[in-house]
């Protein structure tokens, strides 16, 4: 799984510029197109933004065969050995190509493989630091758990905080690189929070004694919600 999940997510950064090509283009349908690249304003095109799904596979299954009393070690060498190289390689090949005339738009673009790159090695080296962090607050252990169980609402919550729906536009493409650094640092802790609340009221209301029947109805009404949401 490891190797089918790291050779599938560099077949799709390989394959990512292709998708940006005219006849490619002409020959997707009209609500495809989003999904296959950033040409028609998506955000997060499936080319590249999918690669990080299976580089995770890719983790995830060389972390799976590790021993459990290894596992923690192997993930501080993993970040702060394998991640900050990968990344550190990415950052210079940026700079060495930024002097030799490539655009700094064009490096900086969602399709771009060495940002791609240097995404990766950082979120590794994050991995390392959260192991460092748990070890230090292994009483907080069940409030990590928990939110980490909910990671996929947690991911769609900030995205709808951050870019908003096909109704309302949210801060993230209203106010692009338009608030200071003290600005951006209180937009940023307060949309934290507020995913991190909004997940956690999930929960409860998950583990709540609610009827059956009514937790159906709101799970498959928000499915339909959320399936809306992407073809549109």
């Amino acid at each position: 799984m490891g190797r089918t999940g790291l050779l599938t997510a560099l077949g799709i950064l390989l394959m990512t510029p292709l998708m940006k090509l005219p006849f490619i283009l002409a020959q997707t349908p009209i609500w495809l197109a989003p999904y296959m690249s950033s040409s028609s304003g998506s955000l997060f095109p499936f080319f590249p933004f999918g690669s990080y799904l299976f580089f995770g596979v890719a983790v995830g299954a060389y972390l799976h065969g590790v021993p459990n009393e290894y596992r923690d070690e192997q993930l501080k060498s993993l970040g702060f050995r394998v991640g900050a190289v990968i990344a550190g390689l990415a950052l210079l090949l940026h700079h060495v190509l930024l002097s030799q005339g490539a655009s700094a738009n064009l490096l900086e673009s969602p399709e771009s493989i060495l940002l791609v790159a240097r995404r990766v090695g950082i979120v590794l080296m994050i991995f390392s630091g959260s192991v460092l962090v748990l070890q230090r607050t292994y009483r907080l252990r069940n409030w990590y758990v928990l939110f980490g169980t909910r990671s996929l609402y947690i991911y769609v919550i900030h995205l709808v905080l951050l870019f908003g729906t096909p109704w309302w536009d949210g801060i993230g493409r209203t106010s692009t690189k338009q608030f200071g650094l003290a600005g951006g640092l209180v937009i940023m802790f307060s949309i934290m929070i507020s995913t991190l609340l909004i997940a956690w009221a999930i929960d409860r209301y998950e583990r709540s004694h609610v009827r059956p029947e009514i937790k159906a109805s709101v799970r498959y009404g928000s499915m339909a919600l959320l399936a809306y949401l992407l073809l549109t």
